[in-house]
């Protein structure tokens, strides 16, 4: 019970039984809203690692309560015994039998996506007995008190090791163990042991690999890599089919120049297979190291990823291989760095943009970071990609996720989507138009839809590539892509028919619906071959955009041819013609110069649209270019199909009521006058 005006002290203490290495008291000032803590009324003191004690002073408020101390429960895990422990410390036990040392285990503090819970033990301070006895042999040899060779040391060393439980961070003292054996070997007492220790050392690191949790640390895999490579650089030709990776070790040409070949295997997206070192400027005799990790990729999760500053933009990097090696022994270390090749083949045949891909290293020096600026990237065929790197390291091919926009590529982005935007609204609403002036009749329905259809078709088109994502690795990928070279190409038939119908006209034949309906199945077919050869539609080189671009080219000369043909045919019987009906030929002749004019637009905004969706950096000229494109194609839809058509413009005054046709008196009507006239006669 706690009055009003009290002083009060309240002491939170660990248990006094057992084991109180590192069990904290409760934290105070873990509830802000209870106890804010105010300079001068409370105070909190640590008593670590007994506990903690609160002092309040001139208590305001009287209550009754209790507080507690949260603990995670100790209990048995990996045959060991583990004490209570407050959230955010560490428990200590004794190592399991047949080990020496200590264990740990985190006691992970409550978040909002779980409660207090406890983390994997750390075997990484424990030691196997019998590793010890066997070190212990290895330090008499290394000491001179004993004869025996280091081969055979290392090899009971491994033996023993694959007999061992894999624990999690047991890896440790193997490592450090090797490291140890490894200087020795590198020193001028164990010239004689190198050869024969190589392999039992490459099985140890082998067996190292093997357990997913045998280094609890990403540091200590790097360390496992350095000394990897200069364990096989200590063999002048070496050639290991390991289960976790594959050395290989060739000794220097007289070009100073190694390749290696791999075969490639796995489930990853891009295999290796084949790299070459080229030691330039380095003279005697060198030995080159390749090493090709199967999966090392499940023990450096953070390097998965990799996110970089280019020009202005965070470009983010998704490893789309796994690691390979490169080390040089026996070489002076003067001089410029070497040259290194790489050849990457996808497991799928996948075409490869070159826009889309990066070669990453990361050196002994930095080993925990990439760097994509020390290596070039280059695509010979189209499922194979090279890369040509300076310098030695481990090396990996990532394909990028995600690429931000510059603040200037912002700011052309937004004048693209305004200009492209209004000439594609230009577009429809000379669509619309059209399609208003059917309403009423009276006129030729067939030419009125065919105008409509080839104005918005190329509207939706333009439309349609602003909300493609131009930074995918293929040029507008998915349903938009096939939209977009779908309304091209039905576009482009409905373009062609006009001056056919117009032939026809001029013929004295009927504008069947038959000849719009062969050029409709050629737009068809076009588009279902693409569909089927595969690919994206607007990609340059790929079969699909192939497959459109010559359907829409085979249909724009068409469309030019039979539109010269007709201004041709005008041409001839101009002056056959009554003076009164050549107003007639004036309107043909006006439309025969409207649909070269759409050919000529309309392959321009398709051509700029096609060079503006590829893969990789907006340039500034494909930003003009489509913005040019398709205004003007938006302009000349708008003046040949609204403004130079008065039929279009009478049939809309009549829909939208806007013209003469319905303010105009009623006498002026086809009808006459029939008006009533009321007369008041007194």
């Amino acid at each position: 019970m706690i009055q009003q005006g009290d002083n009060v002290s309240i002491t939170c203490l660990a248990g006094a039984s057992g084991r109180v290495h590192g069990a904290l008291g409760f934290s105070w000032a873990r509830e802000k809203s209870l106890l804010p803590l105010v300079p001068g009324r409370e105070v909190w003191e640590d008593l670590y690692p007994a506990g903690s004690v609160l002092k309040l002073y001139n208590v305001q408020r009287m209550g009754v309560g209790e507080r507690r101390r949260v603990v995670r429960r100790g209990g048995a895990a990996l045959g060991l015994r583990w004490p209570k422990t407050a959230p955010g410390a560490l428990a200590a036990a004794v190592c399991p039998p047949g080990y020496s040392g200590e264990t740990t285990r985190f006691c992970e503090p409550k978040t909002g996506q779980h409660g207090v819970k406890w983390r994997s033990p750390d075997f990484s301070n424990c030691v196997s007995d019998s590793l010890n006895d066997i070190y212990d042999q290895f330090e008499r040899i290394s000491n001179g008190y004993s004869w025996r060779r280091v081969s055979e040391i290392v090899r009971e060393y491994g033996a023993v090791l694959r007999s061992l439980p894999a624990l999690p961070g047991s890896g440790s003292a193997p490592l450090r163990h090797s490291r140890e054996v490894l200087h020795y070997l590198l020193s001028p007492a164990g010239v004689g042991e190198r050869t024969d220790s190589v392999e039992p050392l490459l099985a140890i690191y082998d067996n190292l690999l093997k357990h997913p949790d045998s280094f609890l640390d990403e540091e200590k895999i790097y360390e496992l890599q350095n000394v990897l490579v200069e364990t096989a650089a200590m063999s002048d030709s070496l050639d290991l089919q390991m289960q976790e990776f594959v050395v290989k070790a060739k000794p220097t040409g007289h070009d100073n120049a190694v390749q290696f070949r791999f075969h490639p295997r796995g489930s990853e997206e891009w295999l290796l297979a084949s790299t070459g070192v080229e030691l330039i400027g380095k003279t005697g005799n060198a030995t080159v190291v390749a090493v090709y990790y199967h999966n090392l990729l499940a023990r450096l999760p953070s390097l998965r990823r990799s996110i970089e500053f280019r020009s202005g933009r965070e470009v983010e990097y998704v490893l789309g291989s796994q690691h390979v090696q490169l080390a040089a022994g026996g070489a002076p270390g003067a001089g410029p760095p070497p040259s290194v090749s790489l050849l990457f083949t996808h497991l799928n045949n996948y075409t490869a943009i070159a826009s889309r891909l990066a070669c990453g290293a990361r050196t002994a020096g930095e080993p925990g970071a990439w760097s994509m600026r020390a290596c070039e990237v280059r695509v010979p065929e189209p499922a194979h990609v090279a890369c040509r790197c300076r310098g030695l390291g481990t090396y990996a091919l990532f394909t990028v996720a995600r690429s931000t926009l510059t603040d200037s590529e912002k700011d052309l982005r937004g004048v693209v989507k305004i200009t492209v935007g209004v000439g594609g609204a230009m577009c429809l609403a000379a669509a619309a138009l059209q399609l208003l002036g059917l309403a009423p009749g009276g006129r030729a329905r067939l030419p009125a839809l065919l105008r409509a259809a080839t104005a918005g078709t190329h509207g939706a088109a333009v439309l349609a590539l602003l909300e493609c994502d131009t930074r995918q690795e293929e040029a507008c990928p998915g349903a938009l892509g096939w939209v977009c070279a779908a309304c091209w190409c039905a576009g482009s038939a409905a373009l062609c028919a006009q001056p056919l119908l117009l032939q026809a006209e001029l013929a004295g034949r009927g504008q069947h619906l038959s000849s719009v309906a062969l050029l409709a199945g050629v737009c068809t077919l076009a588009w279902l071959t693409a569909r089927l050869w595969g690919g994206a539609p607007l990609q340059v080189g790929a079969a699909a955009q192939a497959v459109c671009a010559g359907g829409c080219a085979l249909l724009a000369a068409l469309c030019t041819a039979l539109a010269l043909c007709a201004a041709l045919r005008l041409r001839t019987i101009t002056h056959k013609v009554p003076a009164e009906r050549r107003n007639y030929l004036r309107d043909r002749r006006r439309t025969v110069r409207h649909t070269l004019a759409l050919v000529v637009s309309t392959a321009a905004a398709q051509a700029a649209g096609v060079a503006y969706a590829q893969p990789g950096e907006r340039r500034r000229a494909h930003i003009v270019a489509l913005s040019t494109a398709a205004l003007v194609n938006g302009i000349t839809m708008v003046v040949c199909y609204v403004l130079r058509d008065e039929e279009c413009l009478r049939a809309a005054r009549r829909v939208l009521a806007l013209g003469p046709a319905h303010g105009a008196p009623w006498a002026d009507s086809p009808a006459g006058d029939t008006s009533l006239s009321c007369t008041n006669r007194y």
